[in-house]
């Protein structure tokens, strides 16, 4: 975003004899806050400003909070609600763990209530050019759910890096309850090892 050439102070309130110094002001203009520009260069620390071309859905009110007159006295202070949050099993799945096996891994317990919204498999050791397509994921709020991943199965010739996107069923998930991964193996010829990554936003 372009550093701003203009910006209008809408809100100045007056200094009376009991304070020391003027009060901060709320700023509202278009572009990042331009810290040696006026009015940017003498607002007091604590004012605000509202940058009102900031992209939908990003954070879009800043705070001064020195007075160096750049660019860093201000700190951008809007959390966006969309911040999405990332977990992952602790360790990897072994594809080859054995045909119809199933292998159990947590990813989380969640501390307050969260919408998974993706959720993919990540290669950690690279799989053969055929056969863990026979091997399957899910994701579910219990050892052997399927409530946000129903079972779906794997990629053969899947580079150390690549991932394998899963389709979210479900991305509910309630506060206090479990996100877990479980495998359904292969036969013990295959190469191939995954970890399992979800990211989420916290409700509300």
């Amino acid at each position: 975003m372009t550093v701003s050439t203009f910006a209008k102070v809408i809100l100045q309130p007056k200094q009376t004899s009991m304070m020391a110094e003027a009060p901060p002001c709320w700023i509202a203009g278009q572009g990042t806050p331009n810290g040696d520009l006026e009015p940017f260069a003498s607002a007091q620390k604590g004012s605000l400003y509202t940058q009102t071309n900031a992209t939908d859905d990003a954070p879009h009110i800043y705070q001064k909070v020195d007075e160096g007159e750049d660019n860093n006295d201000w700190v951008l202070l809007a959390i966006p609600s969309t911040a999405l949050s990332v977990a992952h099993t602790r360790d990897d799945f072994n594809i080859d763990a054995g045909s119809g096996t199933t292998v159990d891994k947590l990813i989380m317990v969640a501390g307050e209530a969260i919408t998974i919204i993706r959720a993919k498999a990540i290669y950690t050791i690279a799989t053969d050019t055929a056969g863990a397509e026979n091997a399957t994921i899910q994701i579910g709020t219990a050892v052997g759910g399927a409530q946000i991943v129903a079972a779906e199965a794997l990629e053969a010739a899947k580079a150390i890096g690549s991932a394998t996107s899963l389709t979210i069923a479900d991305g509910s998930v309630a506060a206090g309850e479990m996100v877990a991964a479980r495998l359904t193996g292969i036969a013990a010829t295959e190469a191939g090892e995954f970890f399992v990554q979800i990211e989420y936003t916290v409700d509300g």
